[in-house]
C-alpha cells in the first residue's frame, strides 16, 4: 500500500469517526428536546430520530436503548445545574449574597433553556415507568452539595433552625411551579416568564420568600428605618383635637 493510499484510507477513518460522533451528539441533543416535551412515557425512538436525522439503527448503535438514552439526558441536565451553582454555595460569603446568587442564577439559566426544569418533573410524575432510583442517583450530587452547605449553615446559627432536606424539596417546588405552571400565569397575569417584567418580578420574590423561610428577611431592611406611615385625614390638627379624651360632642 502507497503512502498517499494509507493517508487517504485514515482521512477517510477519521472523517467516518468524526461523522459518528456528530451523530451520537445529534441523537442526545434530540432527545433533550422529545423528553423534555413529552416525557419518557410519551417519547418515541422514531421521533428523536427524525429530529436528529438518523436512522433507529444508528440511535441503538450509540446509545442501545430509550432507557439508556434518557439516563444520558438525565446525566446531562444534572451536570448542567452543578456547573451552574457550585460557585454560589461559598460558605466564605454572606448567606443573603449566596441565596440570591443560587435563586437567581438557576432562575435565569432556565429562563434561557427550561427543559433540564421539565426532565425533572418528568421523572417524578413517571417514575414507574423507568429505573427512578438510578435517575435519581443523576440529581443526587446536587442535591446532597445543597444539604452540607445550608446544614453548615444551620450548625453555625448563620441561618435559622429548620429542616434543610425539606427546605430544599420547597425551593423545588416554586421552580416547578414558575416555569411548568405558564398557562396559568399567562391566564391570571396576561404574560408569562417570555415577559421580562414578569420574569423579574417572579425572580425577585422567590429570592424573598427563600430569604424569609431562612430567617434572613431582616437583611433586606435597613437598620435604624421604620416604615413610614401615610398620613390619613384623620392624622388633621382639626381630627386629633376632636378625639381628645373627655371632650363631649355638642348638641345642635
Amino acid at each position: 500500500m502507497t503512502v498517499r493510499a494509507l493517508s487517504r484510507r485514515v482521512t477517510r477513518a477519521e472523517a467516518e469517526s468524526a461523522e459518528s460522533a456528530g451523530a451520537r451528539d445529534r441523537i442526545l441533543d434530540a432527545a433533550l428536546d422529545v423528553f423534555a416535551e413529552y416525557g419518557y412515557d410519551g417519547t418515541s425512538t422514531r421521533e428523536i430520530c427524525k429530529r436528529a436525522g438518523v436512522n433507529v439503527a444508528a440511535l441503538n448503535y450509540h446509545w442501545g436503548s430509550k432507557e439508556s438514552l434518557w439516563l444520558a439526558v438525565c446525566d446531562v441536565v444534572a451536570r448542567q445545574v452543578m456547573r451552574a451553582t457550585r460557585d454560589c454555595l461559598d460558605p466564605a460569603s454572606p448567606v443573603d449574597v449566596a441565596v440570591r446568587d443560587l435563586i437567581g442564577t438557576i432562575f435565569d439559566a432556565l429562563v434561557v433553556d427550561p427543559r433540564p426544569i421539565r426532565i425533572g418533573t418528568w421523572a417524578s410524575l413517571q417514575a414507574e415507568s423507568m429505573d427512578f432510583p438510578t435517575v435519581f442517583q443523576t440529581f443526587e450530587p446536587f442535591f446532597r452539595m445543597a444539604v452540607q452547605y445550608f446544614s453548615r449553615l444551620k450548625t453555625e446559627g448563620r441561618i435559622r433552625d429548620i429542616d434543610v432536606e425539606i427546605l430544599l424539596s420547597t425551593f423545588y417546588g416554586q421552580f416547578v411551579q414558575a416555569f411548568l405552571d405558564q398557562p396559568s400565569q399567562r391566564q391570571y397575569f396576561g404574560k408569562d416568564l417570555s415577559d421580562p417584567g414578569h420574569a423579574a418580578r417572579v425572580r425577585q420574590t422567590m429570592i424573598d420568600a427563600a430569604l424569609i423561610l431562612l430567617g434572613l428577611d431582616a437583611a433586606e431592611k435597613p437598620p435604624g428605618r421604620r416604615l413610614q406611615r401615610v398620613p390619613t385625614k384623620s392624622d388633621s390638627p382639626s381630627a386629633r383635637h376632636s378625639r381628645a379624651p373627655g371632650r363631649k360632642e355638642r348638641n345642635s
